[in-house]
């Protein structure tokens, strides 16, 4: 019946989306709520190392807690990452345990630089969902020109090990896929044959999920030249509008995860329920000034290049297939072939 679940409210939210739906009859389907916003990398084409001092910290965890037992029940998906890295926070561990504990999916997606044979054996046992990698190169030349202080070799390393120790200890979860932007030059068919060895190193481990991701632009914080595409195309509502929320280390609320400096503020966990802020009046108001997109005055909104995307069935091509592998098929084939 879960399945079942998920897919009626995939309905909702896709009519909701588009009827521009001020109010939602529905629960958000998931949710980033971000352990940390220190990071120990600052690459490029990522919006953190442009984050002041006084935005970066570690979520208490009694606010988690809170968070969670809102959650239970009525939000399927928890994202346990955002702007940081979240294997930064000292209570990660007891973090997934509690929220899978209340029956949320967990996420969550790291740089795997601070990963050692201890911490993925306790990552594995800790029942969480899902494990996503951000690794951008087949190489050493290029992951190591996109990943200031990273190690090729080492993150490598790491990878496999995780996946050495879900392998040993015959273990289901979790879901592991890796996630890589190919920002690099060069001839077509040698990037192919990069890419191909560099999956072959993978062999006999359960790696689940490759996916190959475009770099964006967070909302108009970082230039991504052509890598990022300028597709031309008119602006659309955006989606997370009618199916997300975001919550900061600090407890403050927010509609969508390009807002890295917190601009569009809906209220602050610490003294508002999650369910209460996705129909508040801040959020109601987002929602009727995005329902006409060409009119759109909102900062950082206007500045964000993944409502000017390719669209399929009304919605950005970018959204749609990773919520519908995400929030329906996370476990299932599907998951593999649709589009990201």
């Amino acid at each position: 019946m879960p399945r079942m679940r998920d897919l009626s409210m995939l309905a909702q939210t896709y009519m909701a989306y588009r009827r521009r739906a001020e109010i939602c009859s529905y629960p958000p389907t998931r949710v980033w709520v971000e352990p940390t916003s220190h990071c120990n990398l600052r690459c490029s084409f990522c919006g953190n190392r442009l984050l002041p001092k006084e935005q970066r910290g570690f979520m208490d965890f009694d606010l988690f807690r809170k968070l969670v037992d809102e959650a239970a029940g009525s939000i399927r998906q928890f994202n346990m990452f955002h702007r940081g890295e979240s294997l930064l926070h000292p209570q990660i561990g007891e973090m997934i345990r509690y929220a899978a504990s209340r029956g949320l999916r967990t996420r969550i997606h790291t740089n795997g630089t601070l990963l050692n044979p201890d911490l993925s054996r306790s990552l594995v046992e800790s029942r969480l969902d899902v494990l996503s990698f951000s690794f951008d190169g087949y190489d050493r030349e290029m992951y190591e020109a996109n990943r200031p202080n990273a190690s090729f070799d080492r993150v490598l390393s790491n990878m496999l090990g995780l996946l050495a120790v879900k392998k040993e200890m015959g273990a289901d979860t979790p879901f592991v896929a890796l996630e890589l932007m190919e920002l690099a030059s060069g001839p077509e068919d040698e990037l192919r044959r990069k890419r191909r060895e560099f999956l072959g190193r993978f062999a006999g481990l359960s790696l689940d999920k490759f996916i190959i991701r475009r770099p964006h632009n967070w909302a108009g914080l970082v230039d991504t030249g052509s890598a990022g595409g300028s597709p031309g195309r008119k602006r659309v509502p955006c989606p997370l509008l009618w199916h997300a929320l975001v919550v900061f280390w600090d407890g403050r609320i927010l509609p969508c995860p390009q807002d890295v400096f917190g601009s569009l503020q809906l209220g602050d966990a610490h003294s508002r329920r999650l369910l209460d802020v996705w129909n508040g009046d801040e959020i109601r108001s987002l929602r009727r000034e995005m329902a006409d997109p060409a009119s759109l005055k909102r900062r950082p909104c206007v500045d964000c290049d993944r409502i000017l995307r390719a669209t399929i069935a009304g919605v950005p091509m970018d959204y749609l297939g990773r919520f519908l592998s995400e929030t329906v098929f996370s476990s299932g084939w599907l998951s593999r072939l649709l589009p990201h």
